[in-house]
């Protein structure tokens, strides 16, 4: 049986090396996005006057990641990877900037959705 462990080398080696980095980022950028916005939830909240609309937040930002990563996986057998990411990264972009100049909750939401 031959020895099956890759190693950082053998990462190197076949090239895979920047796309584990790349896919660990978006799962960092992913889990930094939803501790963010939790932590700065209850100061926005007065803000925005939206509290029956908080724990919308964080489902509706998973929501959009669920149904981005489903169609991200499929799009990726006919679009290429750097396409689809750059595309991933401009609708991010885009849902960050109308989240940060949103002035009400419905349209904060709107913006974690494209976000997610």
């Amino acid at each position: 049986m031959a020895n099956s462990r890759v190693d950082w080398r053998g990462l190197w080696a076949s090239g895979d090396l920047a796309r584990f980095c790349f896919i660990s980022l978006g799962i960092l950028l992913h889990a930094t996005n939803e501790t963010m916005v939790a932590t700065v939830m209850p100061a926005m909240v007065g803000e925005l006057a939206g509290v029956q609309l908080v724990g919308w937040s964080l489902a509706i930002y998973e929501l959009g990641a669920i149904v981005a990563g489903a169609a991200a996986g499929r799009l990726v057998s006919y679009v290429a990877l750097r396409s689809n990411m750059m595309v991933a990264a401009l609708l991010y972009a885009a849902g960050a900037l109308i989240c940060a100049t949103a002035p009400s909750m419905p349209l904060f939401l709107a913006g974690r959705l494209v976000e997610g």
